[in-house]
């Protein structure tokens, strides 16, 4: 949602022709690829789960400072749940098969909610301050931990790139993290086996 981010001046945003009705579109098209070869499997319907991340959260905010527009924009326009998501609310974590999912966890090590745009600094600090298996994206790259403990293993996972193109604002050293997407198999009780799938080996793979 570029139209409705704080960090760019409005004589860019004209610039680069950015508007939120080319945002939704842009979001909506981008679904419907990611689903379409999903939907062509005979017999294949998974629960597909989203979990709002800080840039769809920005209809939100805007529209906190904005009251007038609360009719207008909301973030049905995305279609999610016209498409069969299970949408989760921006920062509350769902837990699925003990393993806890939300796009970043800010909570600290004493169970305290941290006032941090960030994220935890570390997959081993998210599950020592979140206290069980816990998956985030938000954060490019890809860091993993596990933890042994007796009654079974706690993991810790923040993987937030999947994209073709260079981040400008992470300047020509910050965009050689790792792209990918991950696949957990045999999930039970927050352990899995983790797959990894770079985005190099999709592309040469898929097209």
């Amino acid at each position: 949602m570029p139209s409705l981010s704080a960090w760019d001046s409005a004589a860019k945003k004209a610039e680069n022709k950015v508007t939120y009705e080319a945002d939704i579109e842009y979001g909506r098209k981008a679904l419907d690829g990611f689903l379409r070869p999903i939907r062509a499997v005979k017999g294949y319907k998974p629960e597909l789960h989203f979990c709002i991340g800080n840039h769809e959260f920005r209809i939100c905010r805007y529209v906190d400072e904005n009251p007038i527009l609360r009719s207008t924009l909301s973030l049905s326009a995305l279609g999610l749940v016209d498409r069969g998501f299970k949408v989760h609310v921006f920062l509350r974590p769902v837990v699925i098969d003990g393993i806890a999912y939300a796009h970043y966890f800010n909570v600290s090590s004493n169970g305290r909610v941290m006032n941090s745009k960030h994220g935890q600094p570390s997959a081993r600090a998210q599950v020592q301050n979140v206290g069980m298996t816990a998956i985030a994206g938000h954060k490019q790259g890809l860091d993993t931990y596990i933890k042994e403990c007796p009654a079974g293993r706690m993991r810790g996972v923040i993987a937030g790139s999947f994209y073709q193109h260079d981040e400008e604002y992470l300047g020509p050293q910050g965009n050689a993290h790792w792209q990918g997407a991950l696949f957990l198999h045999e999930a039970h009780n927050g352990d899995f086996d983790l797959m990894e799938l770079s985005l190099g080996f999709l592309l040469r793979k898929y097209t």
